[in-house]
Parts: C-alpha cells; sequence; structure tokens
C-alpha cells in the first residue's frame, strides 16, 4: 500500500518585484513543496490581493513545471501551491508582486499657446493629462520650428510632477509635450500650440523729409523687425 495523507508544505517563490516594468515577470518556485508522495504538479494564481486569493482561479502547471510568465496588466500578486501524488492540494505560498503595464500613455492636451505676438515668455500647460495604468512619471517637452512634426530642436524631460514650461524662444515656434509612464514607456505626442516671441525692438528708424502745407506737416517714417515687423509707428 501506498498512503500519503500529509499535505504538501508551501513553496516559497521568487520574481517579483514593486517596480513597473513594460514586459512580463517569470515567478518561479526556489524552495520545493515536499510531500510523502513527492509533488505531482503546482498551481497558481493572479490575485488582485496581496493577503488572499481574489479576482482569479487557481491554474494548473504541467508536470514538471516550476515557474510562470505573468503578462496581466496592473499590480497583481501571485501565489502558488503543490498538488501531491495522492491529490492532496497543498499549503499556499506567500505572494509575488508583479507590477506591470504594457500599454502606451496617452497623449496630454495643452494649453497657453497663441497666434499672437508677444514680447514676453508664453507658459505652455498641461490642461487634460496623459493617463496610464502604472502612472506617469514626468513630461518631455520639444520645441520645433513645423507645427507637423518635430523638427529643429530636442526631446527634453521636464521634472517629476512639472506640468507646464516657460517658453522665451525667439520668433515663431510650436510647442509638442508627451508623457513617460512609470514602465519607461514613452506615450503618444500631443498637439501643438503655438508661440510668437519677439521682445526686440525695431531697429533702423528713420524719419523722412515730407509736405508741409499751411494746416500740416506730413512725414514719413521707416524701421526693421526682423521677427514681428513693425505694424505701426508713434510720435
Amino acid at each position: 500500500t501506498k498512503i500519503d495523507t500529509s499535505t504538501p508544505t508551501a513553496p516559497t517563490l521568487t520574481g517579483g518585484s514593486t517596480a513597473w516594468i513594460n514586459g512580463n515577470r517569470t515567478i518561479s518556485v526556489s524552495t520545493p513543496s515536499t510531500s510523502a508522495s513527492g509533488i505531482k504538479n503546482y498551481q497558481y494564481y493572479i490575485s488582485t490581493s496581496n493577503t488572499s486569493q481574489t479576482g482569479g482561479t487557481w491554474t494548473d502547471l504541467g508536470v514538471g513545471v516550476t515557474s510562470i510568465d505573468i503578462t496581466t496588466n496592473g499590480t497583481n500578486y501571485i501565489f502558488m501551491r503543490a498538488v501531491n501524488n495522492a491529490g492532496t492540494v497543498g499549503t499556499i505560498s506567500s505572494p509575488q508582486t508583479t507590477m506591470i503595464d504594457t500599454g502606451t500613455p496617452t497623449a496630454p492636451t495643452l494649453t497657453g499657446g497663441s497666434d499672437a505676438w508677444s514680447a514676453s515668455a508664453k507658459t505652455i500647460s498641461v490642461a487634460t493629462p496623459s493617463t496610464s495604468t502604472s502612472g506617469i512619471k514626468n513630461y518631455q517637452y520639444y520645441i520645433s520650428t513645423s507645427n507637423s512634426s518635430q523638427t529643429g530642436g530636442t526631446w527634453t524631460d521636464l521634472g517629476a510632477g512639472v506640468t507646464s514650461i516657460d517658453i522665451s524662444n525667439n520668433g515663431t515656434n510650436y510647442i509638442f509635450m508627451r508623457a513617460v509612464n512609470n514602465a519607461g514607456t514613452i506615450g503618444s505626442i500631443s498637439s501643438p500650440q503655438t508661440t510668437k516671441i519677439d521682445p526686440t525692438d525695431p531697429i533702423n528708424i528713420s524719419v523722412g523729409k515730407g509736405t508741409v502745407t499751411s494746416k500740416s506737416i506730413q512725414v514719413t517714417a521707416n524701421g526693421s523687425d526682423n521677427e514681428s515687423g513693425i505694424t505701426k509707428y508713434e510720435y
């Protein structure tokens, strides 16, 4: 006779992490379960709770298989247990944490641009934040000479929690932004905001000889401004 009335011991697991990743986590048995009749196979459970088995089902691994690749998005907790050759289900392991985000952050919407010329900086801000399963680590911005592509600049990181940038670059520029999530994935790019900045005074101002009558004096004025141009003269 071959009798095993014991309960398989709980295995110990490895492979989890509380760091976000864009990919899978491999959870493995590091200390096997034991039982008088030997171990037939292991089972795993993907749980939304770290204190109980919630939101999933126990799933068999094949004979001799002691690891499972977890690809489920979000924060999950992986439990395992053994089944012995007498068919007895074993004690449940402590959980391993997986934090997986395989998605791409959504594009933010921006505000603060204008087609009107300004002598001072323009503040471009995130109006509708990007979203991502793992949350947003930071934003990046690009100062472009084109409103249809990222041209003539480089993507620059903003600090964690920073959602605006003061733009003081002369001339007409187009500001794009995108997010980076906590798994390190770069998000979709926003539509641009326009900045038109000219802090310099007009140059080469001259007043020409005009026409004199008994009621008026007419003079001519000329000047130049390479950025925003001349809109009017004052005297």
